[in-house]
């Protein structure tokens, strides 16, 4: 089964995929469209305006694309390659022989992203494509052919779904700021729905220090396992990441908001922020950044959030030099400071756009089935 040219490039980037609400089993699907004479396959790989699209839709749901499938599969695929010896891990070795071939186009696997945590995983096809999007259908596990994000050095062929499948749960879950959280919603189902249920704030820091003090004091291993429960989950949890508010880095790329100064002002807070986030950026000053945020309003100038380091870095490098030089850095020389800077930033990081990929094949090595 060849592999697509995009893919192959970004195997470890996500894919998001815009399609219609989830339908039934595709086999099924397939054979009641072509006994209406309906097209089920689609005639390209390269994704359409609309499934690439940001903008949400009223009926769309956004998938993420997971791997790929076969349309004409037969039962020899679904088994284990002679080649493939006893006691030898599956997957380490690839013969020629072993490759799945197929002469019509690959079908795309993708799962729904959620706001709220997955328990399992479905895996859709998708088909049918109509004004520029598709519907998805189920399929099982065992025909797809899953992406290298997706894939671990898990080898045995039990556990091989069941850990791919755990990758896939962190990549599709993708929580709003408004999701409810398990908890919430287990408590909603079972008591009054007009309570309010808070979820306790765990610090990491409180919880290791108390671990490793019970354990100096009472020599039992009990707590050495519960620091490394904890240090795991911590690991791949993001519940256990303080998050950064950041206001007053907010407030500096944003042109509608004030940005006070003195000593307990915006810029006073920023240079906190900027300290605990960025160490390294120690030449930034409160004065610098009032002076360069008041140069943005006055011209005018978009500054992206993702643009905020590199941008105060060379905008402050730029005033250093003025200083060295025995210029004062107000705010008439720091107009052409930030123009430039942000010039320089913009060119170098490039827009922030999601081009749709144009997928087409080539090579089979970076696809495996799960079974």
């Amino acid at each position: 089964m060849e592999m697509p040219n995009e893919i192959v490039a970004n195997a470890h980037a996500p894919i998001i995929i815009n399609a219609y609400e989830p339908a039934g089993p595709w086999e099924k699907a397939v054979s009641a469209m072509e006994r209406k004479g309906e097209n089920p396959w689609r005639s390209s790989l390269s994704l359409t305006e609309r499934e690439s699209s940001p903008n949400e839709e009223a009926g769309i749901h956004r998938y993420l694309l997971v791997g790929f499938a076969m349309s004409d599969y037969k039962s020899e695929h679904l088994k284990k390659h002679h080649s493939q010896q006893k006691q030898q891990p599956v997957g380490t070795h690839l013969n020629p022989e072993g490759v799945v071939q197929s002469e019509q186009l690959p079908l795309m696997v993708v799962v729904q992203i959620q706001d709220t945590e997955l328990s399992k995983v479905d895996l859709w096809v998708l088909l049918r494509p109509k004004l520029g999007l598709c519907a998805p259908y189920h399929i099982g596990q065992k025909y797809c052919f899953y992406l290298p994000m997706f894939r671990d050095g898990t080898t045995d062929f039990k556990q091989r779904g069941p850990a791919w499948n755990s990758l896939v749960m962190k990549q599709a879950f993708r929580p709003s700021d408004a999701a409810p959280s398990q908890k919430q919603l287990a408590y909603k189902r079972a008591r009054n729905t007009s309570k309010v249920v808070l979820e306790p704030r765990v610090s990491l820091q409180n919880a290791i220090s108390s671990l490793v003090e019970c354990f100096a004091k009472s020599g039992q291993t009990w707590h050495l396992k519960e620091l490394k429960t904890i240090l795991e989950q911590a690991d791949d949890d993001l519940a256990f990441v303080p998050i950064a508010e950041n206001i007053a880095m907010r407030k500096f790329v944003c042109n509608d908001e004030e940005f006070e100064e003195g000593d307990e002002g915006d810029a006073a807070v920023m240079v906190k922020e900027l300290h605990a986030l960025w160490p390294d950026l120690t030449e930034i000053t409160a004065p610098d950044l009032a002076t360069l945020k008041a140069v943005l309003v006055q011209q005018n100038l978009f500054l992206e959030y993702r643009l905020l380091r590199p941008f105060l870095a060379e905008a402050c490098f730029q005033i250093r030099k003025l200083r060295e030089a025995g210029k004062e850095a107000g705010e008439d020389a720091v107009d052409g400071v930030a123009k430039d800077a942000l010039g320089t930033v913009q060119r170098i990081m490039g827009t922030h756009q999601s081009a749709a990929p144009i997928l087409t094949a080539s090579d089979e090595s970076l696809l495996l089935p799960a079974s």
